[in-house]
């Protein structure tokens, strides 16, 4: 133990600890501004809880190893699970419903099964589309779009019903309540308990909105009960499948994980899409590239639906989306904590029951992995002949171990089956002036930032040639 160095952290004060650097709600961007000041790991500590910030890839490889380390639901994650109850994202490791719905539900996430939703996919992104060019030449919020066109996603594939998201976007009560509760769980997460109690209109208005969308959600669920029709939805499976004991999901969790899926899948995927379509067009050659790409898919199909079959087709837009993931993961962090002592790095020392907080946004950009051009946009980095030399603790946008992402698969398609139909039928530019400014709620995503849309003629490669 004689060898072990002691764990640096910005300067604190008395009784509320490091407090006072977050107050302005800019919890991810802090933590980068701090991480840029330590090599690769420092402490925080708050009045109720305190932890470790780990972002090197030497260290990450220790606290992702799964046999010393397991996901903690911490103070943050509490508010949402007010929302999500013991849903996937937000259950702890040793409630019994986490384990009962993984086993039934990341089956019905295999890419296997994916091909069921892509149909769907394919027709909200045409949906989509139309919507873009009813508004060609117009400033559209790319964010909002890409709001619209996940709670879609969601929707149908979820539970077989849309939200007029194209028509209505984000004006249904639904996302309304949603987007408001998130909002005010996030800010309460930051808060002492006596502040929380304080906060009587937002606690009155996200009571009340929690009990809309629980209504919301259980209708559903009892409407489909009530049919004895087979749908080829998510909600379906979680109905009627069991796992390999016979046991099935009840009522109470199959409306937490419906709201599991509407609250997380929303807002990462419409992130990786904003974040995407930025990196684009900044990006021309990287745009160009892509773009031909999608043009040769298209040849082969005409205006047929995508089918699962093309998805391996989209080798660099598959290059382009992962590049996008590491620069800006829209699931910033997760946090792990360990039973025992643990030695990380062999020479950091975590107690046993610390928390230690995995900051992707710098891990992503380690030098000692990606280089001393780490925040470029190099698709390329994830070529088949590259992708293979990153080290797998280096990368984690789904999370890690068990506790991952489940609908990882569906996040992939969801994008990969959007950013085709835009680039084949769009060309778009930004404000050349913009500079990206990023939103934090439970995860990040652009914020201000606007596309022009133009409908594009597209040509057959075999005409051009």
């Amino acid at each position: 133990m004689g060898g072990l160095k002691k764990i640096k952290m910005p300067r604190k004060i008395p009784f509320i600890g490091h407090l006072w650097l977050f107050l302005d709600n800019k919890t991810f961007s802090r933590m980068d501004e701090i991480a840029e000041k330590y090599d690769s790991l420092y402490q925080l500590v708050f009045p109720t809880t305190q932890f470790y910030v780990v972002y090197s890839n030497e260290l990450t490889a220790d606290v992702c190893d799964t046999k010393k380390f397991s996901k903690v639901v911490d103070s943050g994650l509490d508010e949402i699970r007010a929302l999500s109850g013991d849903g996937l994202f937000t259950a702890r490791n040793d409630e019994k419903n986490w384990s009962l719905a993984n086993q039934i539900l990341k089956p019905a996430f295999s890419m296997k099964l994916m091909k069921n939703y892509i149909p769907v996919m394919d027709g909200i992104a045409r949906e989509m589309n139309k919507n873009i060019s009813s508004r060609a030449g117009q400033a559209i919020d790319v964010s909002g779009l890409m709001t619209a066109m996940t709670m879609e996603t969601i929707g149908q594939c979820g539970f077989c019903e849309g939200f007029d998201s194209f028509e209505h976007a984000g004006d249904h009560p639904f996302v309304k309540a949603m987007i408001r509760s998130l909002s005010i769980a996030m800010v309460k997460s930051r808060l002492l308990p006596f502040h929380k109690k304080m906060k009587l209109f937002d606690n009155r208005k996200f009571n009340n909105d929690r009990k809309y969308m629980n209504q919301f959600v259980d209708q559903i669920i009892e409407q489909r009960q009530n049919t004895t029709a087979e749908h080829p939805d998510l909600l379906d499976r979680m109905l009627h499948d069991t796992n390999k004991d016979g046991d099935k999901l009840d009522h109470e969790n199959i409306r937490y994980q419906l709201l599991t899926f509407l609250i997380a899948g929303h807002e990462t995927t419409a992130g990786l899409l904003g974040f995407c379509l930025y990196l684009l067009s900044r990006n021309p050659q990287v745009l160009d590239k892509a773009r031909l790409e999608v043009d040769e898919v298209f040849d082969t199909i005409g205006d047929n639906p995508l089918a699962l079959g093309n998805m391996s087709q989209f080798k660099y837009l598959s290059q382009v989306l992962k590049e996008t993931q590491r620069l800006y993961p829209t699931a910033p962090g997760f946090l792990v904590a360990s039973e025992t002592d643990q030695v990380i790095g062999g020479k950091y020392m975590i107690p046993a029951g610390q928390t230690c907080y995995v900051h992707l946004y710098r891990l992503h950009r380690d030098p000692a992995v990606w280089g001393n051009n780490a925040e470029e946009f190099i698709p390329e980095r994830f070529s088949p002949e590259n992708a293979n030399k990153i080290p797998t603790s280096a990368y984690r946008p789904f999370g890690n171990g068990k506790r991952s992402c489940t609908g990882q698969n569906f996040a992939v398609l969801e994008s990969t089956i959007t950013l085709a139909y835009i680039l084949r039928d769009y060309l778009f530019k930004g404000d050349p002036n913009y500079r990206l400014q990023i939103e934090e709620t439970m995860t990040i995503k652009p914020v201000n930032f606007f596309l022009q849309f133009e409908n594009r003629t597209r040509k057959k490669l075999t005409e051009v040639a």
